[in-house]
């Protein structure tokens, strides 16, 4: 791994990534567990992922927008649930994401989805809550 791929995958383990869920929100951080993740959502994997800034390259927020409309219209035609989030950075050196929380989807899937919108890494979320960081291609 170079230094600036090792530097890209320090800063997806460090970020935040919050779903709209409830009134306070409902995080997630590679290594953790979500608590109650079977009563919530049951027995069913998820994924949080983005269609902005492609390959860890900004773009203008119009196309991030373009490309979010392009991610949901995608995950509907897959005929998944999701519920809305947003990524950020815990430095504020990088603009928020807006991202999506996938259920029901498996990891092969969403790995997939996350390669078509050129993304570098997603979080995967198994049956258990359990969070994992992951790269769609060496990060």
């Amino acid at each position: 791994m170079n230094t600036g791929d090792r530097a890209q995958a320090e800063a997806f383990a460090r970020a935040v990534y919050v779903v709209d869920w409830g009134r306070r929100g409902l995080g997630l951080s590679p290594g953790a567990t979500v608590p109650h993740w079977r009563l919530h959502f049951g027995a069913k994997p998820a994924a949080f992922i983005t269609a902005c800034n492609p390959r860890g390259r900004i773009v203008p927020e119009a196309e991030n927008r373009a490309a979010m409309a392009q991610l949901r219209q995608r995950v509907a035609l897959m005929r998944l649930r999701w519920l809305e989030g947003e990524g950020r950075a815990p430095l504020d050196d990088w603009p928020p994401e807006a991202s999506l929380l996938i259920l029901d989807i498996d990891a092969t899937r969403a790995l997939a989805l996350a390669a078509e919108f050129r993304q570098s890494a997603l979080l995967l979320v198994d049956v258990e809550g359990r969070v994992t960081l992951a790269f769609t291609r060496g990060p």
